[in-house]
């Protein structure tokens, strides 16, 4: 059916409806963030694991010419993985205050086109099939606000940037510590296999 032509009912449901997948959206997506944050406390105390197993053998291992290199390599990186850690804590922070921050936006904005259909939403509304994924993308980017609140619109804009921008940082610290890991796994492995000659 073409966007125009929806009844009042309709229209009402495909706003709330939005509203709807756009939160459960962003509940799937903090699950996701906490479940990282979980993964990466596991790897603080797994690189720890890793540096006491190495302290505690470090004379016994013998045969290794590079000894002091990866032994420094194995500090660097433990204190390399709490920084991480806690930047990833606050930045998270940061990330979930301005998404309750777009979600409440996103609430007042959902309130005001089920007010007053006639004025705030039927004017934006296009003369192509209804295609659900676009309505949503429109109502998510603010583009069915009217056009005489510029403010409000570059506001959403502003607060839509924010999000996706902490969520860019939160994946490449994510990316950056399990790197350090897996390097770090490594070097543990080498340091073991040498314990005793090796």
């Amino acid at each position: 059916m073409i966007e125009k032509e929806l009844s009042d009912i309709d229209l009402k449901l495909l706003v709330e409806s939005a509203f709807q997948k756009l939160e459960k959206t962003e509940e799937i997506d903090s699950k996701i963030s906490t479940e990282k944050s979980n993964t990466l406390n596991w790897i603080l105390a797994l690189t720890t694991l890793f540096v006491g197993i190495c302290i505690q053998n470090y004379k016994s291992i013998t045969t290794l010419c590079l000894k002091e290199e990866l032994f420094l390599a194995e500090k660097i990186i433990f204190a390399f993985s709490v920084i991480m850690l806690i930047a990833y804590k606050i930045v998270n922070t940061n990330y979930e205050k301005q998404k309750k921050s777009f979600l409440a936006n996103l609430h007042t904005h959902k309130l005001e086109l089920l007010f007053d259909l006639k004025t705030k939403l039927k004017p934006k509304l296009t003369n192509e099939q209804t295609f659900i994924p676009s309505f949503i993308n429109r109502f998510r980017n603010g583009e069915l606000i009217p056009d005489y609140d510029k403010e409000r619109k570059e506001a959403f804009k502003t607060i839509d940037r924010k999000v996706s921008n902490f969520g860019k940082l939160l994946k490449i610290i994510y990316a950056v510590t399990l790197t350090a890991f897996i390097i770090n796994l490594t070097i543990t492995i080498m340091l073991i296999m040498n314990i005793n000659g090796g």
